[in-house]
């Protein structure tokens, strides 16, 4: 543990809290909660390179999201504007710090799966397309393209801020709602 505060310390420039809870990750800014193995486990070297890559990501969460915009964030956008934003703090962090690049691939192919979920699919071909990671699972280039549009992939590219993610992910629900009414309108008409 003194290693991940020693490396977060060096790339946040402040002391940060790391403490093993539950099974998943997150931060409030301030401190990083990371997945237990349970008190005194011995982990083998692919856990403790996830555990790394769990600590990277969310030491990029506090170097590059604005926590302000996060929380406003409203419930029907959460999801998609929180693959948005991993991907963009996980662009921004294999970009300044080389090193964290081998920690976060290997997560995110722990972590990604084939799936019949457009959001899933958009979470593969952000990281592959925008993040540059290699990722095991089939291309879903077509797919998210058809679901969110031609230019996703170069709108996730150009973003630049948190606000820029909640942003877009607004803009991606409502030409959903917008092609789901359309349909429903569609189907409704030739039922008549």
């Amino acid at each position: 543990m003194r290693q991940l505060e020693t490396l977060t310390r060096a790339m946040t420039r402040r002391k940060i809290r790391i403490k093993f809870s539950g099974d998943g990750a997150s931060t409030d800014g301030n401190t990083i909660t990371l997945p237990s193995f349970g008190a005194g486990a011995e982990l083998s070297d692919k856990q403790l390179q996830l555990i790394r890559g769990y600590c990277d990501h969310e030491t990029a969460h506090i170097q590059n999201t604005d926590f302000g915009h996060w929380y406003s964030a409203d419930s029907r956008s959460r999801r998609l504007v929180n693959i948005i934003e991993d991907i963009r703090i996980e662009r921004l962090a294999a970009a300044t710090y080389p090193g964290v690049r081998d920690n976060l691939a290997a997560l995110n192919a722990e972590l990604l799966h084939e799936s019949d979920n457009a959001f899933s699919q958009l979470m593969v071909e952000g990281y592959r397309q925008v993040s540059g990671f290699s990722v095991p699972v089939k291309s879903y280039d077509a797919e998210v393209r058809a679901n969110f549009g031609a230019d996703i992939i170069d709108r996730m590219k150009a973003l630049e801020s948190t606000a820029d993610a909640i942003q877009l992910a607004h803009s991606i629900i409502d030409a959903m709602s917008n092609q789901q009414e359309q349909q429903e309108q569609q189907e409704q008409q030739e039922q008549q």
